[in-house]
């Protein structure tokens, strides 16, 4: 399927992101302009949360590779307030036994339902280290760049007020990168 035949928005989101991935990261395939080109696209779809950040810290890269240190600041701001709508206190959370007696075995309602509950704990685990590992490298990004130019705290305030008009979220950024950022997973 290419992008000219596709008609659905979620496949030409879905392919923008493919292309813009394998053009940032495949080898024999880079072309950092391409990529960028194709990230870009693919942000201005509706695309599911971890895509998103997913996106915002590859476009972030890619961008801070092809020495555009400001938009790439920008994207790992945006990447940290998308992660700053999950409650992270908890740390990294381990996967929980079933709830369920394995003897009973389907077809029962109660087995059924309890797989169902299990399965949605486990979806909920697997959202929570997806954001904890992505808060981990949009962090250290920021903080090389920050580095890097000599960024103060009101400079990333001032980005943050032109992505967001949610300020609440300030000091939770601002505290992750003022904080020390370390590897989420044991």
């Amino acid at each position: 399927v290419s992008l000219k035949k596709s008609t659905n928005a979620m496949e030409k989101a879905q392919l923008e992101v493919a292309l813009g991935e394998a053009y940032g990261s495949r080898t024999g395939l880079v072309d950092l302009p391409k990529a960028l080109l194709h990230l870009t696209a693919a942000l201005q779809y509706e695309l599911p949360e971890t895509t998103y950040i997913q996106v915002l810290l590859w476009r972030g890269n890619c961008q801070e590779m092809l020495k555009k240190d400001t938009g790439a600041l920008r994207d790992y701001l945006r990447g940290l307030l998308a992660c700053s709508y999950h409650d992270l206190s908890g740390g990294w959370p381990e996967y929980r036994s079933p709830n369920y007696r394995t003897s009973v075995a389907p077809p029962n309602p109660e087995w059924d339902e309890r797989m169902r509950e299990s399965t949605i704990d486990r979806n909920a685990i697997d959202m929570q280290r997806f954001i904890l590992s992505q808060r981990y490298y949009l962090v250290d990004a920021g903080k090389r760049l920050m580095l890097l130019h000599h960024i103060d705290e009101k400079t990333i305030r001032a980005i943050l007020a032109e992505v967001s008009t949610d300020d609440s979220r300030f000091g939770i950024i601002l505290r992750w990168i003022n904080s020390e950022n370390k590897q989420p997973n044991p």
